[in-house]
């Protein structure tokens, strides 16, 4: 059944709460765009949203399920800080999911480890599919946290941009563009000094 204008206006005000704490520059943008959300955009939020709470009645949540590999993912890269996947219903192409190893509830706990791999594989995703810009934020659901890598090419991409519908094959193609392998730190071992005289003629002789 179609939402009624109230409900319309209800979701929406639900919405502008949910984006409140956002600096007043990405505040206004983020109301402009849930004002521009059509009648259709926000009865499939409301879809969403019920399967995610459906979802959250389980005791292991999906990103459990999705790091312990008991849901198939297109996976980016396999880090130590966390897995990352590529969404599956995305807001543009090469959108990823960075689920952290362990969960973590509040959004404000993620670590700088974990910002400072969304960035690498941010780029990673910019260099391959030449995105014009990476947007990281951050989302909280079934009782955890998360970070997304939102690419845009032509327009401006947020969190609450409307998702796209994208085959299986699809993502493989593009799996296979942004696979992020971090690089391994090698420890300089410095050359040993070359002696070009032999040693005993630089060591002095003592005399009696």
């Amino acid at each position: 059944m179609p939402l009624t204008f109230e409900q319309q206006k209800e979701i929406r005000q639900q919405l502008r709460e949910q984006v409140a704490q956002l600096p007043d520059e990405k505040k206004a943008q983020a109301f402009k765009q849930i004002e521009e959300l059509s009648p259709e955009a926000l009865e499939e939020l409301v879809k969403q949203s019920e399967e995610r709470e459906q979802q959250g009645n389980d005791k292991e949540s999906i990103f459990r399920k999705i790091i312990a590999g008991k849901i198939p993912s297109q996976i980016v890269s396999d880090l130590p800080e966390g897995l990352a996947v590529l969404d599956i219903n995305p807001i543009s192409p090469g959108h990823t999911l960075l689920i952290p190893r362990k969960a973590i509830a509040k959004a404000t706990k993620l670590s700088t480890a974990l910002f400072k791999r969304a960035k690498q594989i941010g780029l990673t995703i910019t260099k391959k599919l030449k995105a014009s810009s990476i947007e990281i934020a951050t989302q909280e659901l079934f009782g955890e946290s998360v970070i997304h890598i939102i690419p845009s090419y032509k327009e401006k991409k947020t969190l609450l941009s409307p998702r796209t519908k994208i085959t299986e094959e699809e993502l493989k193609q593009i799996q296979t563009k942004v696979l992020f392998t971090p690089r391994k730190r090698t420890k300089k071992v410095l050359p040993a000094p070359i002696l070009t005289k032999p040693a005993h003629i630089l060591l002095k002789r003592r005399t009696p």
